[in-house]
């Protein structure tokens, strides 16, 4: 019967040399996926504003620090009424990507038309949305020009993303 021979010399070597490499961060397969998640960390804020009696638009911004793109993954809104009633018609999220500004209309149900001090109104959507950094979201909400007597305070609330670009 013949013998099979194993040298342990130099093919031992080279294939030790060969697992360490492959095995180091850079030359594996999963170095570039790896290194993204440590770039991006946990995305939370919030902007909020008053409601005046007589005014038909509000607004509010968010600036993102630069160096940064965010990615949106759920948007909260609450309307509480403080006198009267608030009749929001629109509430927007403005984003900007590159050139390109978008908007991001948040739905407010037609049974709920209107917001009273006993009657808050709570929206929470989830959301794909990206934003570049060293530019500012931009929050808006409409009210009824025939219901301008209330006032009130809106808060908008986004959680997602932020990752070093």
């Amino acid at each position: 019967m013949g013998k099979l021979l194993i040298s342990t010399g130099a093919p031992l070597i080279v294939i030790v040399v060969l697992l360490l490499a492959v095995s180091q961060t850079g030359y594996s397969q999963n170095a570039s996926s790896f290194g993204q998640l440590n770039r991006c960390r946990p995305f939370q804020q919030v902007v909020a504003f008053d409601l005046t009696a007589g005014d038909t638009l509000f607004t509010g911004t968010i600036a993102l620090a630069s160096g940064t793109t965010v990615t949106i993954e759920q948007i909260a809104l609450r309307i509480d009424a403080t006198t009267s009633v608030v009749v929001p018609t629109v509430a927007a999220l403005t984003t900007r990507v590159g050139s390109v500004t978008a908007a991001y209309y948040v739905s407010i149900p037609v049974d709920l038309w209107y917001v009273a001090p006993q009657r808050p109104l709570a929206l929470m959507q989830a959301a794909s949305l990206h934003a570049d950094g060293g530019t500012a979201l931009s929050f808006s909400i409409s009210v009824d020009p025939r219901y301008t007597s209330g006032s009130g305070r809106a808060e908008w609330s986004l959680s997602g993303k932020s990752c070093v670009s």
